[in-house]
Order: C-alpha cells, then structure tokens, then sequence
C-alpha cells in the first residue's frame, strides 16, 4: 500500500507540475492578446462622439489651441499693370495671427448614428506673435468687388450700362489703394459700390439682370462677418462612430446635401472629415496607407491629403499626409481631377494647373486658390508676377494624424487665395493682361499638446507593458517544462541540450563576428533602404546656423586720426536652423552617388540676441571689390575711377539691415559696373550682393558631389571623388587642389573590433572650395557614447611658414611664397576674385599681428575653436561645432581716393558657427549598432556557461548515483 501511496503521489506531483506550467502559458496568453485587445476596445470607446467619451468633450471644447496666420499681398507698382515689359510685384506682409477656438451650436443627434451642427469660429488677433501692425498697416491690391462685377457681366448687354453708371458717379476704382489691413480682413473697408449695387438689386424686379450673388455686407474684407457667426460655415452632417469607428468624423451631407452644387462628380462629393474629428485607423496601416479626404467649406469641396512619411511629436508616433499637385490639376494632367474644372465640359480645363475655381462658392467673384506662392502650380502663374518664393518648408498642405485613435497630430493648413484681372469689358480694366493676381494666404496651424500625447503614449505603454509581461510568462513557462520534462522522462535530454548549447556557443563564437559586421555594413552602406542613407538623404540631427556680425564703431575716428585703430563690436548670434536635402541622385556603376545639395534656412529668434532688423555699420563690400578689381588700372583712367566710386560707392555701407547683408541683399549700382566687368577672374552670378544671397533652398548653389557610398568598403564611405565634375578644384597647387575629405556628415566607418579611430579626418567644405583637415585630440562621451574629437589647430590656415607642406594653399607666384602670415587664408579664388580672406573666428590661432591691427577682437578656445567629435565605430558625428570667420583685406590704394589713407588690415565682416548634436533618440540607435558584435559574444558565453553548468550536474549526478551502494529489497517487497 504505501508503494502504491508513493506512486501516486509522484503522478500528481507530474500532474500538478504540468498544470501550472499550461496555466502560465495561458496567462501568458490572456497577457499578450487579451489584455492589449481589452485595452484598444476599451480606448476605442473614447475615440467616437458619444457623450462621455474623449473625443466627445474635445469636439465641443477643444483642448488644442489654433492659430490662423493671414499673410497679405501688397501690390507695389499698379500703375505699370499696363506696361507689358513690367510685371505687377507684390510684397507679402504678415503673419498677422490670431488664435482660433472653434464652438458647435445647432446640435442633434440623429437616428442614423449621425450628428449635424453648426460651427462657430472664433478669432482674437496676438500682437505678440505677429510680424506687423494690423491696426496700421496698410495694403493694396485689385478691387475684388469691381472685378466681382466684371466676372460675373461679362458680356452682358446691361454691363456697359452699369459701367457708365460706375464712371459718371466715381462709384468704382481699379484698386483698393493704401487700405488698412484690419478692414482688409475682419472690419471691412466701406464700399459706395457694393451699397449701390445692394440698392439697385432692391428695385430692379427679379430676371432682369444676371443672377448676381451679392454679399450682405456694408463694406468689404475677407473674413467680414465670419467672426463668431454661427452660420457662415454651413451646416454639418457627420458620423458618431457609434456604429463602426471607421463611420467617425466622416461627412454625410453639408448644407443638407450630400453634394455640393459647385463641382461635377467626385469632386462634388460631401467627403472626409471636416478636420478635426478623424476615424481611428487600427494599429495595422500596411504598407499602402490610404490618402485622407478633408472637407473645406470655405472651397465648398474636399482636398486630399496623400500619406508621405512617418511622423513623431512629444514622443508620440503618428503619420504624416501632404497635398500634392492633383488637388488643383482641374484635368491637365490627371483625367479624374477633371471635374474639378467649373466650365461646361466641352470647354474644359480652363486653367493651367496649379489654381482650383473656387468662383460659385464666393458669390460669384473672381477667386481662385493655389499652395501658397503658386507652390506646385504651373511655372506661368509665377513667371507672371514678381515676388512669389514658393518653398515647400514654408508653403507646403501638412496633416499629421495618431493613426490608431484618428486624433490630429499637427496641422498646417496653407491655402492662398488670388484673383483673375482680365478686360472684363469696362473702363476701369481696359488694356489690362489676362493674368492670376495674388491676394493673400492663410495658414491654420495647431500641434497637439503634450499632455493629450502622454495619455496617447499611456495606452501604448500599457499595451507594450502586457505584453513583455507575457514575454516573461512565456520564459518562466518555458523553464518549468524544460524542469517537468526533465523529471517525467530522461535525464539524458540534460546532457544532449547542454551539448548542444556548447556546440550553439562555439558556432557563435567564430561566425558571429563576421555575420556583425555584415549587418553593420548593411545599415551603414548608402543605399536606398539603408539607415544610413535615411539620415544622410536628409538630416535628422537638428542643425543650427549662428552668425555674428562685426559693427564698426569708429570709421569717422580714421578720417580724423591716421593711428587710430578700426573698432568692433560684436553683435548676434542671429540663429537660423539648418536642414539638409540630397537631391538629383544618381548612382553609378563604381560604388558612388552624385548628388546636389539643397540647403533650407529659417530664422530661429528665441535662439537670436537681436532680430533681423538690427543696423550694421562695415566695409562696403561692393566697393571695395571694384576698387579691388581695378586697383592696377591704367593711370590716365583711374581719376575717372575715383570720381566714379566716390559718386556711386562708399567706403562704408553705414546702418544696414542684418536682413539685407545676409539673405535679401544689398542693392548697389557699382555691382553692375562688376558685371559688366566679368571675366575670368571676376564673375558675379548675382544682382545683389548679400553673404547668403541665392543659397536658401537652392539646389545647385553648392555644386554637385560624386560621394563613395561605402558599397567597396565602409574605410571609403563619405569620401568625394568629384566636386562639379572634376576630381581637381583648379584653385590651388599638388595636393591642395585635390576634391579630398568628405561633405563632413558622413564618415568612414570602422566595424572590426579593435580597429584604432584615425588619428586626423578631411572634410570638404564647397564654401570655400578647400579641405580642412583636423587632428584627433581626446576621447569624449555623449550619451554614453564614446567617440574622438578633432579639432582645426594651426596646420588649416597657415600658408607654409610653418608647416612646409602647407605652402599650396598659397596663391601667389611660389618665389613669392608664404604671402600671408599664418591663421588667415586668401579665399579670393572661391569667391569670384573678391580680396576675402578666411579665418577662425576673432582671429583664433592667427598671428598676432592681426589682431593688433584693430581693437573689439577676444579670441579664445571655448568660443572659437572648430572642432568635430566622431564616433569611429559608425562614422556618426556626435558634436559639431564648425566656425570660421570672414575677413575684407582693406589696403591703401593709390589713385582712388576712397581708399588711398586708409589703413593696411584684415577687417572682420562676420563670422558664423555651424553646429549639431546628436539627439538622444538617435544616440540610442548608434548604441544598439554599437554593441551589435558584442551581443553574439555575450549570447555565446552565456549558452556556454548554462551548457557547462547542465554537464557539471548531470555529471555530478551520475556519479553521486553510481558511488552508492544498491540497498537489498526486502522479500515482501519482492512478492508484492
């Protein structure tokens, strides 16, 4: 009985055993499906117009603010529209921002699991976040009611009647001229036409003139009695999501059709969401994550929105969708837009693409809208008018959306409004070209508050947090059954999975290092897909651009005292950020890619000590470069020079804007005389003179790089081969005028372990159409990342006095070599021959000398030294702080009056510092790369030691059991 009792008891000891390990698997389970599935369903709830739910309550009270940024048009030559050898030029003016609180009124719930409202806007303008003054600036542009009139007559019988009426009684002019913006916008500027016409339609029977859609309005403005009006944009029919969530925020009907009148077709469809309430999408987008529709009431149509990238802010992802070209192609180029085009279809497309008729929907007036600046619109609408500058960062239709719950992310909403001038058959507009004028653009931002993405994040973190539960479940299950097998049936399985566990060790041991390094070299290589090619394509580090500028203080002193020395004041930073995009790739059968670079600045001045407009007193430039260019011109013409550069120059520009000197310009007549001048060894490209003038957003400015992609080997990733088609500058001598380093964000990198970080690098600025090379100094940490940090020491800039091998970079004759003092080099040959010279900043490192030459100068290494930190594994750069300085060589000249007493010295004119670093998130990427060919040992050495310990039981086992005598089984035993 008892041995019965025994084995019993160990079946139920098995039994039990095996049941709590299927009970920690099923946990596990319920952990890593379950829970995540409750918790979406239970979140969905909140994603639908319910009352209680989430969305329900930030529908009626929006918890997000918005903002509306109007950006008007100043037409500043009107009285040359006739003038066919002149185009109309607009100025923009603005933001001019408002907040935006959007209320719903009219509300009821319908029993189609639809609600309609109405929607009230609500604007309040904020001075402190506009670029200039609503109350007091003034604008002008086409008159929108004349040309209203014109559009809407045109060929009529009636209209030359109504036009002499107009004449005879001043009741028109052909241009709101000198108009305030706030009555341009929300007051309404007073019209003694639109109140004539709003007589004349009062007394004249119905049928006997045009059906002419007058505003009820006492004066003009685009957004007149829009303000706080329950009715302006219609009414609403939209779905709840208490059916399906994919029914929530979608339009059935507006204005109780579902159709609107305007448009033909799909185009006519009451469609998407009205902006604000989205349909969450699910957790599995796919790979073809569909377009979304947005309905515009002020376009009386729906725009669609096609998805371009992923999208994060405050930590929370989403993904981002932009208009593209066909919301305004009206059939040119894409046959389904075609209904998009307000003519009889025969007559169809009207216009070019780029602008959508938007006329039925604006009482009849003229209106067309396009992206701002005619962005993505056909090149005939901007080469009609002077001043547009579309830009993408700046111009472009952006959505971002949190796909799982549909809850908007950010919004940029940019649309502009423009008006057709043409000879409509009246005086007023006699002679005047058939062209799209534009009238002003809007912009209706928001991005998602910090504390709405922590509960988004929360869900997230709860469902991620179950689930690793059940990873952990599943481990400690699949160790207890590993333990109950081991029990139940042989303890062999020990010795043959501890055999095998060594044998896994070893295998990974030897090949791990190699496999690695394959896919290390798979990340870094530059090829479409890779990650490196990702950030390389366009960058991902936050990048700024700080420029400081030097004021000359005393220039008045010189004139009066020869030994006086110039004076400086540094001013600044302005900071700008800084984005870099490749763009017109091609890659080439010999492992290289050659590209342009486009470069996109913004002013950034939270970052700034100063604004734009800040006054700067240096060197006239332009000048300086003539007086330059013609210092070894004939004697017998140089009196004539003189007169010429003292009547039309300067010695100085005195007070000029910061805005001018950098991106803007400087108009100056002398840059015309250096254009006629044009040679070999000066060639002006440009019309205006400014240190940064045609670069912002170019793509050729830079020139085209040929660039290893690291496909023959990560040593040679980065490096140029070619710089604008020739592996030579043909500046400088040997070495010197060789394309050699890289554009300096990509970096060889050095997956073998144990393989040292080089002891200097070479990057390859186009600025300065030369190779700076810097030597490794000291270890540095970011992030716990460890990496090499190079600096510029004296070798950069010194000419050969005192590094021999530096002698190339001399320009002059090599018997008249050095020709410098070291720490400052002749930059003329990259910069169209002007005398500009480079160096670091406040002349760190140069020669005494030139700092003696004038006074304001405090160089030191904390500020000025240029410097990079490499992480030599990856090649990633984790510290960039890229600073030079440029200097105007200011020399007596004999013969030019402007310059025949002045002093012999460098004169500093600004200098700039690039710099970046590496963000943590991207950190933590560089980490996991980095400890890639660590992982497979560790992994190795721990199979290896679980695999040794299991031996060293089953062994210690085997024996213990083996030394033991065998105990004599009693006779009853034996009989039982």
């Amino acid at each position: 009985m008892c041995c019965c009792s025994k084995r019993y008891s160990n079946n139920a000891k098995k039994l039990w055993a095996f049941g709590g390990v299927v009970a920690i698997f099923v946990a596990a389970a319920f952990f890593g499906f379950g829970l995540p599935a409750i918790i979406d369903a239970v979140a969905l709830t909140e994603f639908r117009i319910k009352e209680g739910a989430r969305v329900y309550e930030n529908f009626f009270d929006g918890e997000v603010p918005i903002y509306f940024d109007i950006y008007l048009f100043d037409w500043t030559n009107p009285e040359q529209i006739r003038d066919p050898n002149v185009l109309p030029n607009f100025v923009q003016k603005g933001p001019y921002v408002f907040s935006e609180r959007h209320e719903r009124g009219m509300v009821s719930f319908n029993d189609n699991d639809t609600i309609t409202f109405n929607q009230k806007r609500i604007w309040h303008y904020i001075p402190e976040l506009s670029n200039g003054d609503y109350y007091n600036d003034r604008v002008t542009t086409l008159n929108p009611v004349l040309a209203t009139v014109g559009k809407t007559l045109e060929g009529n019988p009636l209209l030359p009647i109504l036009d002499n009426i107009i004449m005879i009684n001043g009741l028109g002019r052909f241009l709101y001229e000198d108009v305030p913006v706030h009555e341009m916008l929300f007051d309404g500027h007073p019209d003694d036409l639109l109140t004539t016409l709003g007589d004349l339609l009062e007394v004249i029977p119905p049928g006997n003139l045009p059906d002419i859609n007058l505003p009820p309005w006492e004066g003009f403005g685009w957004f007149v009695e829009r303000n706080e009006s329950l009715t302006y944009d219609g009414t609403f029919q939209m779905g709840t999501g208490t059916d399906t969530r994919l029914n929530t925020g979608v339009l059935r009907q507006w204005n109780n059709e579902p159709q609107v009148p305007n448009y033909r077709g799909v185009c006519g469809q009451v469609r998407g969401s009205a902006g604000e309430v989205w349909p969450p999408m699910g957790r599995n987008l796919g790979d073809d994550i569909r377009p979304l529709h947005l309905f515009l009431p002020d376009l009386c149509s729906a725009i669609t929105l096609r998805h371009e990238d992923e999208f994060s802010v405050h930590g929370l992802d989403g993904e981002l969708w932009v208009g593209d070209a066909r919301n305004f192609d009206n059939g040119n180029t894409i046959p389904e837009t075609e209904c998009q085009c307000t003519a009889p279809v025969d007559e169809c497309p009207v216009f070019l693409p780029g602008v959508l008729d938007v006329s039925e929907c604006k009482f009849g007036a003229p209106l067309l809208v396009s992206y701002p600046h005619f962005y993505l619109a056909h090149p005939s609408y901007r080469s009609a008018v002077a001043g547009m500058e579309p830009d993408r960062a700046k111009h472009e239709f952006r959505f971002a959306l949190h796909p799982f719950s549909g809850i908007p992310m950010t919004a940029n909403g940019r649309i502009q409004y423009n008006m057709r001038l043409k000879d409509y058959g009246m005086t007023l507009f006699q002679g005047v070209p058939d062209i799209i004028i534009p009238a002003f653009w809007i912009e209706q931002r928001m991005v998602l508050t910090e504390d709405i993405a922590d509960d988004l994040k929360l869900i997230e973190n709860l469902r991620w947090g179950f689930i690793y539960t059940a990873f952990a479940l599943c481990g400690v299950g699949a160790l207890l059954l590993g333990l109950s097998l081991y029990a139940a049936f042989f303890k062999i399985i020990s010795l043959g999975c501890s055999a095998f566990l060594i044998l896994m060790a070893i295998t990974l041991g030897v090949l791990w290092p190699s496999m690695s390094e394959q896919m290390l070299h798979n990340k870094l290589v530059v090829k479409n897909g890779s990650a490196n090619y990702d950030n390389w394509i366009r960058t991902p580090i936050p990048m700024y651009l700080e420029i400081y500028f030097f004021n000359w203080t005393n220039p008045d002193e010189l004139a009066s005292n020869r030994s006086a020395k110039p004076h400086f004041a540094e001013m600044g930073p302005y900071t700008f950020s800084e984005l870099h995009e490749r763009v017109n790739l091609v890659w080439n059968d010999n492992d290289t890619v050659t590209y342009q670079q486009r470069r996109t600045w913004h002013f950034v001045p939270e970052l700034s000590n100063g604004t734009l407009d800040d006054e700067v007193t240096n060197l006239n430039v332009i000048t300086l470069n003539a007086a330059h260019f013609l210092r070894h011109i004939s004697p017998l013409l140089k009196p004539m020079i003189s007169w010429f550069l003292k009547t039309e120059g300067s010695l100085l520009w005195k007070n000029k804007p910061v805005r001018e000197l950098l991106f803007e310009g400087v108009k100056d007549p002398l840059l015309d005389l250096l254009k006629t001048l044009n040679s070999t060894e000066l060639n002006i490209p440009f019309d205006k003179f400014g240190w940064f003038v045609g670069r912002n957003r170019s793509d050729s400015f830079d020139g085209t790089f040929t660039m290893r992609t690291g496909a023959d080997g990560l040593d040679r990733m980065g490096f140029l081969t070619q710089w604008n088609g020739a592996s030579r500058t043909g500046m400088y001598r040997g070495r010197c005028g060789e394309v050699y380093g890289t554009s300096g964000e990509l970096w060889p990198a050095s997956v073998s372990a144990g393989t040292a970080a080089p002891s200097n690098i070479t990057l390859f600025p186009s600025d300065i159409c030369r190779s700076l090379t810097l030597q490794g100094t000291e270890q540095v940490s970011l992030y716990n990342i460890q990496g090499t940090k190079y600096v510029g020491d004296e070798r950069v800039f010194d000419n050969g006095e005192k590094y021999p091998e530096a002698s190339c970079w001399c320009n002059a004759d090599v018997a008249h070599c050095p020709d410098l003092k070291p720490g400052v080099f002749n930059a003329s040959a990259c910069k169209y021959g002007s005398p500009t010279f480079l160096s670091y900043p406040h002349f760190y490192l140069a020669d005494e000398s030139y700092q003696q030459a004038v006074t304001g100068l405090r160089p030191n290494r904390t500020e000025h030294e240029f410097y990079m930190a490499i992480e030599p594994m990856t090649g990633i750069p984790l510290d960039v702080r890229a600073q030079l300085q440029i200097n105007e060589h200011l020399q007596p000249i004999s013969g030019l009056s402007l310059y025949e007493h002045v002093p012999d010295a460098m004169i500093p004119m600004i200098w700039f510092r690039q710099r970046a670093t590496l963000t943590q998130e991207l950190a933590e990427q560089a980490k996991l790369a980095l400890a890639l060919p660590s992982l497979g040992t560790y992994v190795a050495v721990f199979f290896a030691s679980i695999g040794i310990i299991m031996s060293a039981v089953f062994l210690y086992c085997s024996i213990k059991k083996w030394s033991q005598p065998s105990e004599p089984i009693p006779y009853e035993e034996l009989q039982n």
